[in-house]
């Protein structure tokens, strides 16, 4: 037969051969993970060595990641029974879930969407080029588990251009700057408008395809990237009202959260612990209050600065976190009482900040606190060891209490994990 002679139809498929149909196999949704687990089977029949047959068997089973540390629905918990002590410690039980959660139809599935920004340099031998990484992971997970960094539960989702924009003006440099910022990160989130209306139907860990509704609820940053998104002056609280006859914000009419739906952005910017107290308030501040005064002590079990603290060229968590520990021992008989009990009172909130549960009584101890910082900072200005007490990391302290209440624990949007 001449089989040459037969016409050549075409099927209208996507694919011509073997190949390209496995390639587009390959693209399709592939749903939730499995795993194999080895089973030993040992028979009843003798072998040749006298000892029984055996069989090795696949079992496979149904191995989605995260699926015993997600939350599907916000929770009220409690430490005793009539529900008098609320705890709050992953975001399923702060207030913020509950809030929005009676905003949506019955049956919807809210998605925590979680973004962190930190600026990276790209190269000590390329200038000074910069990027802004943009990483997104979400609030569903519980937060021990999502801070690991060799778990995977956050992933990089784009590159914000950091330029120095030649092309303006000097006046103009700083508005241009937000607006390039606003305009990158609104295409970088164009997805989630829509898909937090409506919803969309999502396989999810627990096997079951449920509505679910992205919703950005934390945007996890630096102070000067705050102000970026809250579009205000660095002089400013990006949490706080502006005062009618003080200019406190940018003229930025389109900011990227402008059409994200059920986002307050301003309670998206969390509190900061590593920033704001560890190296604002405590380094910065106490430890320059005190520094002139004080001298080291040597103890056994606890870090020791054998070139004292000041020729330290860059602090961490760390070097903080061996300092703090030691330093109301450092000022005891050597200051003055009420020095000492600025010093204590807000190395007390520090510490109570960091908890990683906490409850209606930890969260009124915080704010004795800082209630009896205020009422003993006085002395400071008195001994001239400061002018005023006109600092936003001192004022941001106040922001803690509610935002505890209403996203958590502040141990779940540090800004070391991003880091």
């Amino acid at each position: 037969m001449e089989f040459s002679a037969f016409p050549v139809c075409k099927s209208g498929m996507s694919f011509n051969n073997a190949h390209s149909f496995l390639r587009y196999m390959d693209r399709l949704h592939t749903g939730l993970g499995w795993a194999c687990e080895m089973i030993d089977v040992k028979g009843d029949i003798m072998a040749e060595d006298r000892t029984l047959r055996h069989e090795h068997l696949e079992l496979w089973q149904w191995n989605p990641a995260f699926w015993d540390v997600m939350s599907y629905i916000p929770e009220y918990a409690y430490t005793d029974a009539n529900g008098e002590n609320h705890i709050y410690d992953e975001m399923w039980t702060g207030n913020w879930w509950w809030d929005v959660q009676a905003r949506l139809p019955d049956g919807a599935v809210v998605m925590l969407v979680i973004l962190s920004l930190d600026k990276t340099t790209l190269s000590q031998f390329s200038g000074d080029k910069k990027l802004l990484p943009v990483y997104l992971t979400i609030g569903n997970i519980s937060k021990d588990v999502r801070c690991q960094v060799l778990v995977h539960a956050t992933m990089l989702i784009g590159y914000l251009p950091v330029s120095k924009l030649k092309c303006f003006q000097k006046k103009s440099w700083s508005l241009a700057r937000y607006h390039l910022f606003h305009h990158a990160m609104s295409l970088l989130l164009c997805p989630l408008a829509d898909a937090g209306h409506h919803g969309r139907e999502m396989v999810c860990a627990d096997g079951y395809i449920h509505q679910v509704h992205p919703i950005l609820t934390m945007y996890i940053m630096d102070f000067p990237e705050q102000c970026l998104v809250a579009c205000n002056k660095e002089s400013q609280c990006p949490h706080c009202l502006v005062q009618s006859n003080k200019c406190g914000l940018h003229a930025v009419f389109d900011p990227f959260w402008k059409e994200l739906p059920f986002t307050n952005i301003f309670t998206c910017l969390t509190s900061d612990i590593l920033h704001q107290l560890h190296k604002g308030v405590f380094h910065d501040h106490l430890v320059q209050w005190c520094m002139p005064i004080v001298a080291m002590t040597q103890y056994p079990g606890l870090c020791h600065f054998k070139k004292g603290i000041s020729l330290v060229s860059q602090w961490t968590g760390t070097e903080h976190k061996e300092m703090q520990r030691v330093f109301v021992s450092l000022l005891v008989d050597v200051v003055e009482d009420h020095i000492l009990m600025v010093a204590c009172s807000l190395l007390d909130f520090i510490y109570y900040v960091q908890l990683h549960q906490h409850m209606d009584t930890t969260l009124t101890v915080m704010e004795e606190s800082l209630k009896t910082f205020h009422d003993h900072k006085h002395i400071l200005i008195e001994l001239e060891v400061c002018k005023d007490f006109n600092v936003l990391k001192i004022h941001s302290m106040q922001h803690y209490i509610s935002s505890i209440h209403t996203l958590g624990s502040a141990d779940g949007y540090n800004t070391e994990h991003p880091k």
